[in-house]
């Protein structure tokens, strides 16, 4: 399966909800690395792991988390982030149970 892009809009200025990691500084691309339940984030769909590619049409590759950060910060009302998003693999679950010992 491939990645997907998508676009997240949220409205409403910030708070927006969510937590970013990564950064030019950190070798690392821009991901979401925490959604706040019941944010703003959280009702437009971002998820954790989501992996920055645009802030309101502004290429994220080589920003800095702190220029990332400007750009969310200090938008307008609303926040359109394009994301990449790995695809929901099957989860596979194991159940262990005990054999009876014998007595």
């Amino acid at each position: 399966m491939v990645a997907e892009e998508i676009v997240v809009t949220l409205s409403g200025g910030a708070p927006w909800g969510f937590r970013l990691q990564g950064g030019a500084e950190h070798k690392k691309p821009l991901q979401v690395a925490k959604v706040r339940r019941r944010s703003k984030a959280c009702r437009a769909g971002l998820r954790e792991a989501d992996e920055l590619l645009s802030i309101n049409d502004k290429l994220c590759g080589g920003l800095s988390h702190a220029q990332a950060m400007s750009l969310i910060d200090g938008g307008p009302g609303t926040l359109h982030i394009r994301v990449k998003r790995a695809p929901s693999g099957f989860q596979s679950v194991v159940l262990l149970t005990r054999s009876p010992r014998p007595n």
